[in-house]
């Protein structure tokens, strides 16, 4: 591997995205003997991603980047992704960024009274982005994969690359699918799909798929996609993303086989302001819960 994973060994529980079976190494390049599938680091990213996804992907990082930068997002230095979620930086959305640090800070509060920040996890951040909750997770030396379709230097695992290095951060960049897992069966502590469920094409399937990784006692973490009470219209979407039914999404953890904990974060007087102007925009209101499942 190249100098940004050469101080990491490449975690054994990462699989082959098409079939979930262990993958080879051989030299730069992980190998899924049984498809005769390749797949190659580069610029210290693993390239987890199916052959027929790879064009799908390139579009959604132009898309991603496109909507991003329409909402006024830029850039950030190491030092501001650092600082996330506590401090929000300038001419980004600090409303937003208040409910995600309440979601942080209830994820937090479970770790630590499940006694998981004593013990070191295998922990995938599924929808990691610029790395912000991988950097805060792996101060407690748990071994770490964070995975997000899009490789974008601004706003996806580029930038979570820089944060890395700035950093000095033991974490597995990963450029992988959350329809195509990535991983081995039964091989991870926490799953937490940060910001990506609602990216999901089919979360029946995805949720099913994500519990058959678990390990006994892991978990299945969704924190910060948007839930509506109705079935949003079908329009509503962007690069992919929508916002999810809360009866939908609950159908979807039993089916699953899980157990859930359903914590409502973002009761803050500002953010209770903004969603009565969505909904008198003619749009739902929508809330980011922190939903914290276990194996039934």
């Amino acid at each position: 591997m190249n100098d940004d994973s050469s101080d990491k060994l490449i975690p054994d529980w990462l699989g082959c995205p098409v079939c979930q079976r262990p993958l080879r190494q051989r030299g730069s390049v992980l190998y899924c003997q049984s498809h005769n599938l390749s797949f190659p680091e580069v610029n210290g990213i693993l390239r987890l991603l199916p052959p027929d996804k790879v064009r799908e992907a390139e579009a959604f990082v132009v898309e991603y980047r496109r909507e991003r930068e329409k909402q006024g997002w830029r850039p950030l230095s190491a030092e501001e992704m650092s600082a996330l979620p506590y401090k929000s930086p300038s001419d980004w959305d600090p409303l937003y960024w208040q409910v995600r640090r309440q979601s942080f800070h209830q994820l937090e509060k479970w770790l630590g009274s499940s006694g998981r920040h004593n013990n070191p996890q295998r922990i995938a951040d599924m929808g990691a982005g610029i790395g912000w909750l991988v950097a805060r997770l792996a101060a407690d030396d748990h071994d770490i994969v964070a995975l997000d379709l899009s490789d974008d230097d601004a706003f996806g695992l580029g930038a979570a690359r820089r944060l890395k290095r700035a950093m000095n951060l033991n974490i597995t960049l990963v450029q992988g699918a959350i329809d195509n897992l990535p991983f081995q069966c039964q091989q991870i502590d926490l799953l937490i799909y940060n910001a990506s469920l609602h990216y999901a094409s089919d979360i029946n399937y995805c949720l099913a798929s994500g519990a058959e990784l678990l390990r006994s006692g892991g978990a299945l973490i969704i924190m910060d996609s948007p839930v509506v009470d109705k079935e949003p219209d079908p329009d509503w979407r962007w690069a992919g993303g929508r916002k999810l039914e809360k009866r939908q999404l609950i159908t979807a953890l039993e089916r699953a086989g899980l157990k859930y904990n359903y914590v409502a974060v973002g009761r803050s007087i500002g953010w209770r302001l903004r969603q009565l102007r969505t909904r008198l925009s003619g749009e739902q209101p929508f809330e980011l819960p922190l939903i914290i499942a276990r194996l039934a």
